[in-house]
């Protein structure tokens, strides 16, 4: 895993979780219980990347035998490049540009895409799973929500979830793939992402249907939402692909991402 569990943990400070477990009971809602903090040495690591290798070539040759791919349909205009600034930690971060729409092109996409590979696990998180996905972002206010991460189940017409930045930076995990309403809107004081900084973005997902899901998310170690709307629906087996960067957008924009972490862990 490259880092490993130990440099994974200092890169991405869940420690601070221990904090915001105590700054989070006055605003999640009342029927959930924020409970202990995660722990790090919990977690079992399955993905890291903090592009260190300096080429997206090598990041791609160092993914642990996941497919690991670009996604852009408009290669000629699109583009995902190892860059050495600005960057979160390290010498270098991965930067996605995207062009406006056109005509026959549904979205731009600028993306790395991990997926299981052949039989499945661990890249396949089925219902009952505990999935967390760290991350550094650092986007570009372009007036549209701006996608940062999918979850899908390939074998199900890329039935999931998406999460996006709003332009006024709130965080919202959008429902609609999965055909739920409403999508999960954070409406903390204070857990909004900034624009043209580094901020830290952290998923935690119980999958489940009604009544035995949960989805938490914190920018910058202050929680965004706390939910237990299903985040999951029978026909989906399970997600066996994440993907993250520029996921897809209407307008022209840009980001950097830095320092990713996929993991699963106990989170209840």
């Amino acid at each position: 895993m490259g880092q490993g569990a130990g440099a994974i943990a200092r890169r991405h400070p869940f420690a601070g979780w221990v904090i915001l477990s105590l700054l989070a009971v006055g605003c999640v809602s009342p029927s959930l219980d924020v409970g202990a903090a995660p722990d790090p040495a919990s977690f079992s690591w399955l993905w890291e990347q903090g592009f260190e290798a300096a080429s997206y070539d090598a990041a791609k040759a160092s993914a642990n035998g996941w497919q690991y791919q670009l996604l852009q349909p408009d290669a000629e205009r699109a583009s995902l490049q190892v860059v050495p600034t600005p960057v979160h930690g390290g010498n270098f971060a991965l930067h996605a540009v995207v062009p406006d729409r056109v005509s026959g092109d549904p979205s731009s996409k600028a993306m790395i895409g991990i997926k299981a590979s052949a039989g499945g696990a661990p890249f396949a998180f089925t219902r009952g799973t505990s999935l967390v996905v760290s991350a550094w972002y650092r986007l570009h206010a372009n007036g549209a929500n701006i996608y940062v991460m999918d979850l899908e189940d390939s074998a199900e017409g890329n039935e999931g979830l998406r999460l996006y930045v709003s332009n006024d930076g709130t965080v919202v995990l959008n429902r609609d793939k999965l055909g739920l309403t409403p999508n999960l809107i954070g409406d903390e004081a204070g857990a909004k992402a900034p624009f043209d900084t580094w901020f830290h973005l952290e998923v935690a997902l119980d999958l489940g249907e009604e009544g035995s899901a949960r989805s938490r998310v914190w920018v910058d170690e202050a929680l965004s939402f706390d939910s237990d709307a299903a985040n999951i629906t029978p026909s989906v087996a399970s997600y066996d692909t994440v993907q993250l960067g520029y996921t897809v957008s209407q307008v022209a924009g840009e980001l950097w991402t830095d320092d990713l972490a996929i993991g699963v862990g106990p989170w209840r």
